[in-house]
C-alpha cells in the first residue's frame, strides 16, 4: 500500500484523493477482511504538516516539493503497527538535505542502542545530545520512540525519566 501510494503520488496530489487510493489499490481485501480488528489507513502529509505526522491534514491540502510523509497505520488481528516515510517530489534543497541527514543520523543513534539492558532514558539522551550538538533543539517535537502492539502508541516509550 506505501509502495503505490508513493508509485502514484505527484505534485499537487491532493491528501483526499491518496487517503482513498488504498481502497483503490487493495478494496476487495479491505473490505473482505474489515472489522474492528482488521483496519487499515494510509495518507499523505505534505510539507506544511510532515513535521507533525500525529496532526490531521487539511483533506484539500495538496503534496508539493517536500518534505512530505506517507503514514500507513495498520490494526491486524487485534494488533497495531504504523510506519511513516519521509519522501521529496523534486530534489531536496542542500538545506533539506542537512535535516533529513539529521533526522536519520539521529534515528540512527537509537537504533545502534536499542538491546537489552539499555535505558530508554539513556537512549533518549543520547539522542538529545546529537540534535543538541546540531543545534536543533526547537525543533524536538516528539520522543525517539515508542513501543507497538495492541496500540499502535504504547508504552514502552524512548523517554527521559523512563
Amino acid at each position: 500500500m506505501v509502495r503505490a501510494t508513493l508509485g502514484q503520488v505527484n505534485n499537487d496530489s491532493k491528501v483526499i484523493d491518496l487517503y482513498n487510493l488504498p481502497f483503490k489499490v487493495v478494496g476487495k481485501e479491505i473490505a473482505d477482511n474489515f472489522s474492528l480488528t482488521n483496519r487499515v489507513t494510509n495518507g499523505v502529509w505534505p510539507s506544511t504538516y510532515s513535521f507533525m505526522p500525529h496532526s490531521i491534514p487539511d483533506m484539500a491540502a495538496t503534496v508539493d516539493h517536500g518534505p512530505n510523509v506517507n503514514v500507513a497505520v495498520f490494526r491486524l488481528a487485534g494488533y497495531a503497527a504504523e510506519c511513516e516515510r519521509t519522501f521529496f517530489m523534486e530534489k531536496p534543497t542542500k538545506e533539506e538535505e542537512l535535516h533529513f541527514n539529521q533526522m536519520m543520523t539521529a534515528r540512527n543513534i537509537m537504533l545502534d542502542m536499542l538491546r537489552p539492558g539499555v535505558k530508554a532514558s539513556e537512549v533518549e539522551t543520547k539522542v538529545r545530545d546529537y540534535l543538541i550538538d546540531q543545534h536543533l533543539t526547537t525543533n524536538i517535537l516528539h520522543r525517539p520512540g515508542h513501543g507497538i502492539g495492541l496500540n499502535n502508541h504504547e508504552e514502552p516509550t524512548l523517554s527521559l525519566g523512563k
